[in-house]
């Protein structure tokens, strides 16, 4: 009974009636977001299903996998090698990089295969939808506001990751929507001592996704040993070995959970053809040409997709400025960038294939947070963040000229949004007492 009224008081307290609001208010700017965007595709008669990889792997995963719960609900048999497929196929070993994890996909069952197609669609917006969500919960629990939480949500469900990747792979975009969960569950542990809902979100990206969970635990590690350092270097070495050693313990346990999807999982990825055994060359010289508009376009090489809204520009320079309000996090950004500039690193994160930078959502998440940790401040900018912001953007441009970028329509057009984010900081104060003269003017 007092673990029932324990849990009833945890829910109440993280979904209470501002957060619930919060989640409102993203859903109604998601749906209007969503909705120009079906206003584009529609234009230009673009479906969300990639003729490529969409459709003979994503989509026919996803038939293949209604029928084949189907087909367990009315025998209550499932065969998990198939032997009619070429000369074998283990079918819970392959599919678990596809779809076994992903919880959404069990739903196609109460779906007519006629409408599957429809149901792809839908899973691609709940996806990103989820995203949102995630970046909501992070939010909350960093002690953000409601309006700069909406933001962040925005610009992360909506990054040139979930763009590009998350419609072509759809279920990309879980390891999208899982990395902030992942960070909460770390900062809960190394901030509380509270380890269950670090375990239980270990357990899950498991299941979810192996190939992204590797990736994301590397990240995640990085991120730990940071936290416990910076929280426990006053206490001594042996503070930081035994929290650290604690940290290690939780995160095994999370993965035990999940052997019954991981063992056959591991077994299918080391017969793989892209796991490795070949040699890693620098990036090329074309993939560091666009690095830097990359920030604020879809430009990408290596399947790097960093890419926000422009008003990164404004609050990356103030954040680098207020680095030590946030230490820990600020270095945990910056180290994000090695394995995007040394492909041996990138190598690394990738299971030690190709560097093809499938990770790269965590630098976005990163832009995505800068952006909503300024709005939360509720302050115009200064005179010295508009010197920093000055600095910042002159040697910008100096190395977009020196690495001789291509400036496209997309790189301009979000240059100039950087102005009115930039004027509209400016002149917050001023823009804010107008606003409040005219509700008191018209009786509101």
């Amino acid at each position: 009974m007092k673990k029932r009224n324990k849990f009833k008081k945890n829910i109440n307290g993280w979904f209470d009636k501002t957060f619930l609001k919060t989640i409102g208010m993203y859903t109604l700017c998601f749906l209007l977001t969503i909705s120009f965007i079906l206003f584009i595709y529609a234009k230009y008669k673009k479906g969300f299903v990639w003729h490529m990889d969409g459709y003979i792997q994503h989509f026919v995963t996803l038939n293949y996998f209604r029928g084949t719960l189907l087909d367990f609900l009315k025998t209550g048999q499932m065969n998990f090698f198939l032997w009619n497929l070429g000369t074998g196929f283990d079918m819970f070993g392959n599919l678990a990089y596809y779809i076994f994890g992903d919880f959404l996909s069990y739903f196609s069952i109460f779906i007519s295969q006629k409408y599957l197609y429809l149901y792809y669609y839908l899973l691609v917006f709940l996806r990103i939808y989820c995203i949102g969500i995630s970046f909501l919960i992070y939010a909350k629990y960093k002690r953000m506001n409601c309006f700069s939480s909406i933001v962040g949500a925005l610009m992360y469900s909506f990054c040139s990751f979930v763009l590009f990747a998350g419609v072509r792979h759809p279920y990309f975009s879980l390891a999208v929507a899982l990395f902030p969960l992942l960070l909460l569950g770390i900062e809960r542990y190394v901030e509380e001592g509270k380890w269950g809902f670090y375990v239980f979100i270990i357990m899950f990206t498991v299941i979810t996704n192996f190939y992204f969970a590797y990736s994301m635990f590397i990240l995640l590690a990085i991120y730990g040993v940071i936290l416990v350092v910076f929280k426990y270097r006053s206490m001594g070495i042996k503070s930081i070995f035994f929290h650290l050693f604690c940290l290690l313990g939780y995160s095994i346990l999370g993965v035990l959970f999940s052997s019954f999807i991981l063992v056959p999982t591991i077994y299918s990825f080391f017969h793989s053809a892209r796991n490795g055994g070949m040699e890693i060359f620098p990036y090329a010289p074309y993939y560091f040409k666009n690095f830097l508009t990359s920030f604020i376009t879809m430009e990408n090489g290596y399947f790097r997709n960093i890419g926000v809204q422009s008003i990164i520009l404004v609050t990356l320079p103030i954040f680098i400025c207020n680095r030590k309000k946030n230490l820990p996090f600020f270095l945990f950004f910056c180290l994000l960038f090695l394995p995007l500039l040394f492909s041996k690193l990138g190598s690394m994160l990738m299971g030690f294939s190709y560097p093809n930078n499938r990770w790269s959502y965590a630098v976005a998440f990163c832009f995505c947070f800068m952006t909503t940790s300024f709005l939360n401040e509720e302050r115009a900018l200064t005179k010295k963040d508009i010197l920093w912001i000055g600095s910042f953007l002159f040697v910008y441009f100096i190395l977009l000229f020196v690495l001789k970028s291509n400036i496209n329509r997309l790189f301009l057009f979000q240059f100039c949004l950087f102005w009115g984010y930039f004027l509209l900081f400016v002149y917050r104060n001023e823009l804010l007492k107008k606003l409040k003269s005219c509700f008191v003017f018209y009786g509101f």
